[in-house]
């Protein structure tokens, strides 16, 4: 039996997939983008990440303890406090509130690492200026009160309650010690913690980036198999019909994209592409970059 398409009918499936094979591509292209300038910008903290990364595991891991510890020591406290100013509020918000504080309160810890740093650093310049010792010498204090509050809460805490909760007061102090100390590391770790911390969320920013774009790359690719199936096919419907000058085939638009795929550039830097497969930043961008750049 032999089927006789008109125009309409020969069409229709050979556009629908290049409208789809085109919604891949823009989808994919800003992935694409993202992540190389992402890269570009950030690529001394994944050098560094590669060399420090055992390293910056002892230096985060005082972190995820502080979290736990933190969570147990202001649990009872947040829940107060927020039962205090807010006497009807639902369950899932103490929850989330007691949940949260602990990242508020070490993210605090942070901006004192990063101030204390920075008062050494500009100390260091001029170091027979008062005005400067002064700065360094108040954000360490400040540094170390709030440091040690989560613990002398903890401690204060556990003392007025001793009678009903019966707690020993050597697992009390032991608790109380180790707060004092993760809390110290994370406000006087200075520069190597600040790095590492820094480190960690350029390599987990990365590989999201780099997550979306791989999944739009594959959607795009299979994409591609289907637009070069569907237009053979009704390329060789078309010829065997007599249909030929109604059949008009791939645009440019579709050529260009499954050339993309079909040479691998997806694998090269955008740089390294031929100026037609270059966006943004990196087509304003004509240098040739060096090797091993």
């Amino acid at each position: 039996m032999t089927d006789n398409y008109n125009l309409d009918r020969t069409a229709s499936p050979v556009e629908k997939e290049l409208n789809h094979l085109s919604d891949c591509w823009n989808v994919f292209l800003p992935n694409d983008t993202n992540y190389w300038l992402y890269y570009d910008l950030n690529q001394q903290h994944f050098h560094s990440a590669a060399e420090d990364g055992a390293a910056d595991m002892f230096l985060l891991l005082p972190i995820w303890a502080n979290l736990f510890l933190d969570f147990l020591i202001f649990h009872s406290l947040a829940d107060y406090l927020i039962r205090l100013l807010l006497t009807d509020a639902p369950v899932w918000l103490l929850l989330l509130s007691t949940c949260l504080f602990p990242f508020f309160y070490m993210a605090t810890e942070f901006k004192f690492a990063q101030l204390i740093h920075a008062a050494k650093l500009v100390r260091r310049e001029d170091p027979f200026d008062r005005l400067l010792t002064f700065w360094v010498i108040f954000w360490y204090v400040t540094g170390f009160c709030w440091a040690v509050l989560p613990s002398a809460v903890f401690a204060y805490t556990m003392y007025l309650s001793q009678s009903d909760s019966r707690l020993s007061w050597i697992f009390v102090a032991i608790m109380t010690a180790l707060g004092v100390l993760l809390h110290l590391l994370i406000v006087f770790g200075g520069e190597p913690v600040i790095a590492a911390k820094t480190r960690w969320f350029a390599c987990r920013t990365e590989r999201k980036l780099a997550t979306q774009r791989l999944e739009s790359y594959r959607a795009l690719r299979k994409a591609v198999g289907r637009t070069k199936g569907t237009t053979s096919h009704y390329a060789q419907i078309a010829t065997t019909n007599q249909m030929t000058t109604y059949f008009f085939g791939l645009t440019e638009s579709a050529t260009s994209i499954i050339r993309f795929v079909d040479r691998e550039y997806y694998s090269l830097h955008p740089l390294d592409r031929p100026l037609d497969y270059r966006f943004g930043k990196y087509r304003r961008d004509r240098r040739d970059r060096l090797p091993g750049a």
